[in-house]
């Protein structure tokens, strides 16, 4: 006896080819993330994490804020899909950190607020090359309170924002001072 096809069957099959169809869609790209960008220490760091980003399948760089140190990515790729929150930073951390032996690397952007934050210029010296001012600038960035930092060779300066409640100046000189970086003192610059 021949079966007839009742509307709930017709729906049904409708659903399944819909949502095989869906599956083979990638997931919408979703909101752009802000992540602070750790090795964000000098301008050309700029370029160079545009480039890097650019090898990371499914990861897309929108915009840099040099000043703040941050980024803001978007994560169209198939790699990315249903993935999110902290699993989402987590992932994109590890591979921008493979992709430059740990030079860049990701976290949540600190909530401090930018009013509470000093701002500390250190005149530098004996630096020659973009490695030294990043191990100057990791020296500094890694003490608690700091929330940012840049460090240049060609300028001759590090300059940090710190909350002045959790460090200070003095830290951050000895800090210096520990990777055999000179700091250079007004009283030093008169001799």
């Amino acid at each position: 006896r021949a079966r007839t096809c009742t509307p709930w069957i017709a729906l049904s099959a409708l659903l399944v080819v819909a949502s095989r169809a869906a599956a083979a869609e990638p997931a919408p790209a979703g909101e752009p993330q802000r992540y602070a960008v750790i090795g964000l220490f000098d301008q050309a760091g700029v370029d160079e994490l545009r480039e890097t980003v650019q090898t990371i399948s499914g990861a897309e760089l929108i915009e840099v804020d040099f000043d703040k140190a941050e980024a803001a990515f978007r994560f169209p790729g198939e790699e990315f899909q249903n993935v999110a929150g902290e699993a989402l930073l987590e992932r994109f951390d590890k591979l921008l950190g493979t992709a430059t032996r740990n030079t860049f690397r990701v976290k949540p952007v600190r909530p401090a607020d930018a009013a509470k934050l000093s701002r500390i210029e250190i005149p530098i010296a004996g630096l020659d090359c973009r490695g030294c001012s990043y191990s100057a600038y990791l020296a500094v960035y890694q003490i608690e309170g700091v929330d940012r930092a840049t460090a240049s060779f060609r300028d001759g300066r590090l300059v940090a924002w710190i909350d002045s409640a959790k460090t200070d100046r003095a830290a951050l000189e000895a800090a210096l001072e520990n990777k055999r970086v000179t700091v250079v003192r007004p009283d030093s610059q008169d001799d």
